[in-house]
């Protein structure tokens, strides 16, 4: 009995260091949020090689829509939610977080929209697209070194579009090799590499789709450097099962 008594006491002391730990911290988090604002603090992340928005220009944001009032706010009066909203609006934005530290700082941590493959239709239209077909306008300050995709690309050829980019990107290969794909009217798309001044038809982006880009290294890899590239014009992977490599 008196060991079970022990127990209970033991773990009744444990529980009341517990509560009293989270009291603690309650009061620490209240108090700081009780304190002036210090700094504002933006962070855009750069590590995608993405530069369509700067710290300035989220800056420019604050500014003009909160009268950069936040340094000598208390924290706790920080419309933080409202703030990221607006953020939010921008056409490069992807994410944002707000936070305040300890040392009364408020951080706005701003990710960026990444570019997949830029798409230029054939009425002049260009924009990017991202790995899950979110749009984001060109910039005239920053051009994304990605895949471009031309030609007669309607709204209903965005999943393909994004699957054969997808593809590409995955692969160092082709990552490396591929230089740009042309969708023509016919639905086939044809792709430009910088192995030689072959035409590559790849036909239609389907279920094959593995297949085709398989055969076409095995031809680069293994076929071609044993004859003159020079020598054949058009490599057509369109019908399935078969690779016809047509002479100039």
């Amino acid at each position: 009995m008196k060991e079970k008594f022990k127990i209970i006491l033991k773990w009744l002391g444990i529980s009341t260091g517990i509560i009293l730990l989270i009291g603690l911290i309650v009061l620490a988090i209240i108090k700081d949020l009780n304190k002036p604002c210090e700094r504002v603090l933006t962070k855009v992340d750069f590590e995608s090689g993405n530069n369509f928005i700067s710290e300035f220009e989220i800056d420019s944001v604050i500014q003009k829509k909160f009268s950069n009032q936040l340094v000598g706010m208390k924290i706790r009066d920080i419309k933080m939610n409202e703030i990221e909203t607006e953020i939010k609006k921008n056409k490069y934005v992807r994410e944002v977080q707000m936070y305040s530290t300890f040392n009364k700082d408020i951080v706005i941590q701003v990710t960026q929209k990444e570019a997949l493959v830029r798409i230029i239709n054939n009425t002049g239209v260009s924009y990017y697209l991202t790995n899950i077909g979110d749009t984001i306008p060109l910039s005239s300050k920053f051009t994304s070194r990605v895949l471009v995709v031309q030609g007669d690309i309607q709204k209903s050829d965005i999943p393909n579009v994004l699957v054969l980019s997808k593809y590409i990107n995955g692969d160092n290969f082709w990552k490396a090799t591929i230089e740009g794909v042309y969708k023509g009217s016919n639905g086939d798309y044809e792709l430009y590499t910088k192995l030689g001044n072959q035409n590559v038809v790849f036909g239609k982006i389907d279920d094959d789709l593995e297949n085709k880009f398989k055969k076409l290294k095995t031809i680069y890899t293994e076929l071609l450097p044993k004859v003159d590239f020079n020598k054949y014009k058009t490599i057509n992977l369109k019908f399935k099962g078969q690779v016809v490599c047509s002479k100039i």
